[in-house]
């Protein structure tokens, strides 16, 4: 099959790109081998900040009593947060589909694609060719070589966010108890968190005092 432009990856950079070119009247193939959206629908921005928003929700509801709000016996449901994250998550990655499904001249192929010529990708059985390839493949969690870290439960930046119940929580195999925690669990004595392959912001420099004027 010949395209005009093929792009790997339907992330913040494939989409957009994919799109524009069929709406040129471009022949665009698009592949994907997981979810459309790519990182930052999936397992980046969209779901962080969904379960952040509740954070701070909960860190207002915790401290209400300092804009002169009574509030008492704040707890966190976990599993009902993680659930919203999901609900949100395909609710932006339907999106993405819908779009994809308007533009007859965009196709996409699902499945892992490999060079096998320089102009030439191979997707399971599906040979595609275009003088012009996109490659936008996004993050992946980056594991460690640590010696022992494969005998214990490691969490990445995308797992963490499918507990339903805080690390090392003495209630952990009862998740309807943890519900109720109002204050942070132990941690975890043999749970360790992967670094990824994202890095984070570097820290703000602190601000100036402000000058005295006398």
């Amino acid at each position: 099959m010949n395209y005009d432009a093929i792009i790997v990856g339907s992330g913040q950079g494939g989409n957009p790109l994919a799109f524009r070119l069929a709406d040129l009247g471009w022949s665009v193939a698009l592949i994907e081998k997981k979810d459309l959206g790519g990182t930052c629908i999936n397992v980046g921005c969209t779901p962080t900040k969904t379960m952040v928003h509740r954070a701070q929700v909960a860190h207002y509801a915790r401290n209400a009593a300092r804009w002169g709000v009574n509030a008492s016996n704040v707890s966190v449901d976990l599993a009902r947060i993680v659930a919203q994250k999901d609900e949100v998550v395909l609710s932006f990655r339907g999106g993405r589909q819908k779009q994809v499904d308007r533009r007859a001249n965009l196709r996409l192929h699902r499945g892992h694609a490999r060079f096998v010529g320089a102009h030439q990708l191979k997707v399971g059985d599906d040979l595609l060719e275009s003088e012009k390839i996109f490659i936008d493949t996004g993050g992946r969690p980056s594991i460690p070589a640590i010696p022992g870290l494969e005998t214990v439960s490691y969490l990445t930046n995308e797992s963490v966010m499918q507990l339903t119940a805080l690390p090392g929580c003495r209630k952990r195999s009862k998740p309807k108890e943890c519900n109720s925690c109002s204050t942070p669990a132990p941690r975890a004595s043999k749970t360790r968190t992967a670094p990824s392959t994202y890095r984070s912001k570097a820290p703000r420099a602190p601000r100036a005092s402000p000058a005295r004027i006398s």
